[in-house]
């Protein structure tokens, strides 16, 4: 049976990307006679933390296991038929693990990102480990690739510059087992919702004048879903913390989603 090894940053279950871009298809690839297994570059613990303001020294520790975890995949990579890398395989650093597994084990590498990573993006939570990102990775790794998969067309025709195997494979959702739910509108206060994480939370900052006049002139209600409450200057704003178990159930309460990006190169990348 063909194995699969699946590098992926976060822990299983923990981000938008990793649910929706492949983790909902696990169950597919066993039904299907495939073998895989699944390593974070970070754990429970080194996720929890990362974004948070101060922590440095659990920062670091985080970091520091998941370079371990990596290395040690070097000493197995001969048991496994393909390598899926979503994002990258480490967060800091050349792509020294796609290398290795593409050009010394040979091994056909599959490579999947929704975003737009080439650019400079980092968080102010984080500006000291922005000065060790190597964002020129993406071009090296799209090379060595047996195959690369991105979410939407601009991030696909970047791929194409650095190699003719490219996948155009959209970000979806399953509609047979969680978001087929109906519910029907038209109660009162009409709720505008918005569900997303810290990393894109800016993009409401344009957005909330908008909702300012709505409340000025509708009974409305702004509900925001995500890891980190937000700080908007805002009477309706309503928070629900993202939970796995009730996300479904939460996303119910909007009667009208939204999605509010501003016109940049970064925001091209972004994958609904």
């Amino acid at each position: 049976m063909p194995r699969i090894l699946f590098l992926v940053p976060y822990p299983l279950q923990a981000a938008p990307s990793q649910r929706f871009r492949f983790e909902q298809y696990f169950s597919l690839l066993a039904q299907q006679g495939y073998r895989y297994e699944v390593q974070s570059f970070l754990s429970q613990k080194g996720w929890a933390v990362l974004y948070k303001p101060g922590h440095f020294l659990a920062k670091v520790l985080a970091i520091l296991g998941g370079f371990g975890r990596r290395v040690l995949v070097l000493f197995r990579a001969g048991r496994y038929d393909f390598v899926f890398v979503h994002r990258e395989a480490a967060p800091l650093g050349p792509p020294f693990f796609e290398w290795c597994l593409a050009r010394v084990w040979r091994k056909k590498l599959i490579y999947d990102f929704d975003d737009a990573i080439w650019l400079p993006n980092t968080s102010d939570n984080n500006r000291i480990a922005a000065r060790l990102k190597w964002h020129g990775k993406v071009r090296a790794i799209c090379r060595y690739s047996y195959k690369v998969s991105c979410g939407n067309d601009y991030l696909a025709s970047f791929a194409r510059q650095y190699t003719p195997n490219v996948v155009l494979n959209p970000t979806t959702i399953d509609t047979a087992h969680l978001h087929n739910r109906v519910k029907v509108h038209g109660g009162q206060p009409v709720v505008l919702g918005w569900t997303g994480t810290h990393s894109t939370m800016m993009y409401l900052n344009d957005f909330v004048p908008i909702v300012a006049r709505l409340e000025a002139r509708h009974n409305i209600r702004f509900h925001v879903i995500s890891n980190q409450r937000p700080d908007l200057p805002l009477k309706s704003l309503h928070y629900t913390p993202w939970n796995k178990a009730t996300e479904i159930d939460d996303l119910t309460q909007f009667d009208v989603g939204v999605m509010p990006l501003t016109d940049d190169a970064w925001a091209k990348g972004k994958c609904g």
